[in-house]
């Protein structure tokens, strides 16, 4: 049974009694947008209403069952059985007609009239008696005749009855029907209100997982950068001794040569790269000319055609990582050579501290010659670190440009293949021309 006395569905969605399905579906979707639980948070039971109150005015069935309380609500005989009629014949002010369980779908909540069938049947007898369509006299009251037509009545009056009841346990069930498709869709709303929040913890869970490995990330690269500043200082105090500069000259002149071959690879990869999109968008030009019989041959080159770049993209990634892998060996390396050499450079410069206090009147023209010539080959020993610096700086800001420039042909192709797969699963025409890189 409809809570009529607290929601009138037509003011809800604002619209009026006689509104057509446009018109109530126009209403709703104003409302929904409105008071939506994403756009609106606080305004999720005013939402399930609304929503109730376009599923009753929706369907045609609920519609009607809910017009006809309405009525019923607006005339003040909501929650109230109805009697039936009285015959014609019968007086209307002496002796009406006892109502068991007719009406509107609820109980009646005056007590009955009738406590045992005997009184009952006494009852119909006399006001048969008292009817003057049964052709007996009112004092003479007699008869087969009489008697047989008396049962007549008696059987009529007890089918409408049985009729009135069968009737409101009707209406009854149809009520029980109508609650319980109700719960059933509250128990649906909840279920997916229950499902969103899980989706919306997950995504809240990965963005904060996205966000820890960024700030992990950023971690690593800002000790990377400390670890490089300290490597970079450490190589500034070594300016003493002539044989590490030349073997430091000669490593820089190896990892340019380094970087000059990477720079050739890179620039080889993106040739290639070049060609295979002049090459793919010449093999597009001429399928686009072929017939509708070689189709499925078509579908098959570009099948072909996408895992042949994902197998380049593939191993254009494995030879970054490479790369990467053989600087940080490099560095490693240079790092450990460093060491070596600066221990014995410690080791010299202090076997040379002790000859020089031996000799130190001796050679003081000597070593202010030797200062002299230290300086100026530190200052090129710094001048060529420094070209170092912007020449590695310069790779690696080739290095992380490429990467992304792999990222987003992969990342295009993926999405490419993705929606030719959906345009072949609909079934549609594949022109080549609109999916070219």
């Amino acid at each position: 049974m409809l809570a009529m006395d607290k929601q009138d569905y037509y003011t809800i969605l604002g619209v009026s009694r006689t509104a057509n399905k446009d018109a109530i579906r126009q209403a709703y979707k104003g409302k929904a947008l409105q008071l939506h639980p994403d756009k609106n948070p606080n305004g999720a039971d005013v939402f399930k209403i609304v929503v109730n109150a376009y599923q009753t005015l929706n369907d045609p069935i609920k519609r009607s069952a809910y017009d006809r309380e309405l009525a019923r609500n607006d005339r003040g005989f909501a929650h109230r059985p109805a009697r039936p009629a009285a015959p014609s014949y019968a007086p209307r002010a002496a002796h009406p007609a006892p109502s068991h369980g007719a009406g509107g779908g609820g109980p009646s909540s005056r007590k009955p009239r009738y406590a045992t069938d005997e009184q009952l049947f006494k009852d119909a007898y006399e006001q048969y008696k008292k009817n003057p369509f049964s052709g007996a006299p009112n004092a003479d009251f007699r008869g087969a005749h009489s008697e047989g037509t008396f049962a007549e009545w008696f059987k009529k009056k007890q089918e409408e009855l049985r009729k009135a009841e069968e009737v409101a346990k009707a209406k009854a069930e149809h009520a029980k029907n109508l609650e319980r498709e109700e719960q059933r869709r509250a128990e649906e709303w909840r279920e997916m209100q229950r499902r969103r929040e899980e989706e919306l913890e997950a995504e809240m869970y990965k963005a904060k997982e996205v966000r820890e490995r960024e700030r992990e990330l950023l971690r690593r690269e800002r000790e990377e950068q400390a670890k490089a500043e300290q490597a970079a200082a450490q190589k500034a105090r070594m300016e003493e001794n002539a044989e590490v500069q030349r073997a430091q000259q000669a490593a820089v002149e190896r990892h340019l040569r380094d970087l000059a071959s990477q720079k050739r690879q890179l620039a080889e990869e993106r040739q290639r790269l070049a060609d295979e999109r002049v090459q793919a968008a010449q093999v597009a030009e001429e399928q686009r000319h072929t017939r509708d019989a070689a189709q499925r041959r078509r579908e098959r080159e570009l099948a072909d055609a996408v895992r042949r770049a994902d197998d380049k993209v593939r191993v254009a990634q494995e030879q970054i990582a490479m790369q990467e892998l053989e600087e940080r060996a490099k560095a490693a390396e240079r790092l450990q050579e460093e060491k070596r050499k600066r221990a014995e450079d410690e080791r010299a410069r202090d076997a040379e501290l002790a000859r020089e206090r031996q000799r130190k009147e001796d050679e003081a023209a000597a070593s202010m010659e030797r200062r002299r010539a230290n300086e100026e080959m530190g200052a090129q020993r710094k001048r060529v670190i420094a070209q170092m610096m912007s020449e590695r700086r310069r790779h690696e800001e080739e290095v992380s440009a490429m990467r992304k420039e792999t990222d987003r042909i992969e990342a295009e192709m993926k999405s490419k293949l993705e929606a030719l797969r959906a345009a072949k699963s609909s079934g549609q025409t594949i022109n080549l021309d609109e999916w070219k890189l």
